[in-house]
Formats: structure tokens, sequence, C-alpha cells
């Protein structure tokens, strides 16, 4: 019979343990997680468009590359410096003072967006070619003063645009032309 109950008196015990080091554990790091920044970017090529003083016909900005900012952590965010990693082995290019909603440097609070752009061909201008490929893809970060990076979705420029990248372009645009009329 006592060897019954210091049974029962160890398995409860280590069902304790093991509750408590649980308990610990997801506090620790709801902690970790609640004293670190999460920022979101995305970056995407845009036409921009605003209006006009005096006219009802809006100015259009072709060809921009747009940097979406979003502070979705408790922490704030100081964004210092926004840039481009281009393709693997090309390096980065950093933007020295970016068009947008705020300027650099900017205390981005929780729960916030801000929006920097550039212009999108004077970027494709200073992309050397690979020797294969007539793509690279790019990736836009965004960091504070302690190096925090945070870093986008990728996006692929094409640098010089064969006759076979068009007309596969265009045969693509047809097919889904095609496939918008068919469906019910």
């Amino acid at each position: 019979m006592s060897e019954t109950i210091q049974i029962i008196a160890a398995a409860t015990g280590l069902v304790g343990a093991i509750g408590g080091v649980l308990i610990s554990y997801l506090t620790l790091r709801h902690t970790f997680r609640k004293d670190r920044h999460t920022v979101r970017l995305q970056i995407a090529k845009s036409i921009l468009a605003w209006p006009q003083p005096g006219t009802t016909k809006p100015k259009f900005d072709k060809d921009q590359l747009t940097f979406s900012v979003a502070n979705v952590g408790a922490k704030e965010f100081t964004v210092v410096s926004v840039g481009l990693k281009i393709g693997r082995r090309s390096g980065g290019r950093y933007i020295n003072q970016p068009f947008g909603t705020v300027t650099v440097p900017y205390k981005l609070q929780p729960d916030e967006t801000c929006n920097f752009w550039t212009d999108y061909k004077k970027i494709t201008k200073g992309i050397e070619k690979p020797k294969l490929y007539s793509k690279v893809k790019i990736i836009g970060y965004v960091s504070d003063y302690l190096g925090n990076t945070f870093y986008s979705n990728s996006l692929t420029v094409v640098l010089k645009e064969t006759r076979r990248a068009k007309a596969w372009s265009w045969v693509k645009k047809q097919s889904n032309s095609l496939l918008t009329l068919l469906r019910p």
C-alpha cells in the first residue's frame, strides 16, 4: 500500500514539475516576443497619382518603386535607412533621401504605417545585367540605429526584355483574358 502512495506522489510531483516548466517557458517566450521589434515591409512597382491645384485631373508619376512599412510589434521602430539588396551577388543600394509620407529618420509607433518611394527607372539603370539572365530579383530593407533590419518580398526586375519574353507575356495576357471570358 505504501509503495502505491509513493508512486502516486512521485507521478503527481513529476506532472507538477513539467507543468511549471511549461508555464515558465511560455511566459518567457511571450515576454521576449513582446520586447522585440516586428516590422513588415512590402515593395512594389507602382504608379502614383495626386491632385493638381486648380484642376480636377490628377498628376501621374509613372514607374515608382514603393516601400510600405508597417510596425506590427509592441515597440516603436526608428526607420533610419531604406535600401535594396540586388540579386545574389550584386550587392545592394542605399537610398539616400527617399520621397515619402515622412522623412528619414522617423519613429514608427506600434500599429502605424508609412510609405517611401523612389524612381524605378533610375534604380534599374544602375543595375548591371547578369551574364546569363535578363532578370534580377531585388529585396527592400529598412533598418534602425541598432542594426535591426527587416526585409521585404522579392521583386523581379527585367533589365532587357527580349522578343521571346515579349511574345510569352503577350500569350499569357491573351490566355488570362480568354479564361476571364470563359469563367462563369
